[in-house]
């Protein structure tokens, strides 16, 4: 008995947060969808950038919005404070995905 309750609040201590979680993946997701959005807006004319930034944030914004939960709870339920520490530092598209090869 006294082992099963010593695991259960291992698991526990090992696990995320779910706000450090969703901070986490909006990190990473904020990073790798810009680095292709801004790679595909400045092919367009300066005239049009502004406008099609928008659009792209209203689209990132409402695809977030959809998917977080669900990213947010496979976080929590698996030891990943490795990977979310990972996102939470990355600087650049490139850092934010190696996260993810570990």
């Amino acid at each position: 008995m006294r082992w099963f309750v010593v695991s259960v609040v291992m698991l526990v201590a090992c696990r995320s947060s779910p706000e450090k979680c969703e901070r986490a993946i909006r990190h990473y997701a904020e990073l790798v969808y810009w680095d292709e959005a801004e790679a595909d807006i400045a092919k367009h004319p300066a005239a049009e950038r502004d406008a099609l930034r928008q659009k792209k944030l209203a689209a990132f914004e409402a695809e977030f919005a959809r998917g977080v939960d669900l990213e947010v709870s496979k976080c929590t339920s698996a030891n990943f404070s490795n990977r979310v520490d990972c996102m939470l530092e990355a600087k650049t598209a490139k850092q934010a995905k190696a996260c993810m090869d570990d």
